[in-house]
């Protein structure tokens, strides 16, 4: 659904992703319905469909949000880096992020709105990775090329929902696990050895 440009239709739709972002902490979330999420948002059910079809369409909106949330610090912080470089940062820095929230993504991933969550992550990490470093060196529009995005993407939110699972240490660190990660999404993408350090 397109986002809205009308004042009120802005704030139920605000309204209703602030209910989704504290359902991202809470352990009973997985079951509630419309009725009861749109209640406590302060909106009626009507105003909720014309925002989301479903409570996973909500809840999956929240993530992207968090994500962007994401991307956004790491924009900020690595505004002086560029290619490569940008990367790497990137990837620690939000792997950093989602270790902090393993048990919100863990809750989120094993739950109802698992599917839709995973491919509204998958598609704004797609659109990510073609508007920067793995974009420039791939024919920018191209059906295999886009493919091949939506491939890195989806590989790489698998892996790190594999990581997920993990104790966080050693290899499976933040910061090393963001290095193998990259190195991954560079192979995958065919950026020449040369370029990568």
């Amino acid at each position: 659904m397109t986002e809205p440009t009308d004042p009120r239709a802005i704030r139920s739709r605000d309204a209703l992703l602030a209910i989704a972002e504290q359902l991202l902490d809470e352990a009973h979330a997985d079951g509630l319905t419309v009725t009861e999420v749109a209640s406590r948002a302060g909106v009626s059910r009507p105003t909720f469909y014309q925002h989301f079809a479903d409570v996973s369409a909500l809840i999956a909106a929240a993530v992207v949000a968090e994500i962007e949330a994401s991307f956004a610090r790491s924009d900020a912080q690595f505004t002086d880096r560029t290619g490569v470089e940008f990367l790497r940062g990137t990837n620690r820095m939000l792997l950093e992020q989602v270790s902090l929230r393993r048990d919100v993504y863990r809750r989120v991933l094993r739950g109802s709105s698992s599917y839709v969550v995973l491919s509204a992550a998958v598609g704004y990490i797609s659109t990510r990775m073609s508007e920067h470093v793995l974009g420039a060196h791939l024919a920018q529009g191209s059906p295999a090329d886009d493919d091949r995005i939506t491939a890195i993407a989806a590989g790489s939110t698998w892996l790190v929902l594999q990581w997920l699972e993990t104790d966080f240490t050693g290899r499976d660190s933040p910061e090393a696990f963001a290095q193998r990660l990259t190195d991954l999404m560079l192979t995958l993408a065919g950026v020449p050895d040369p370029l990568r350090s």
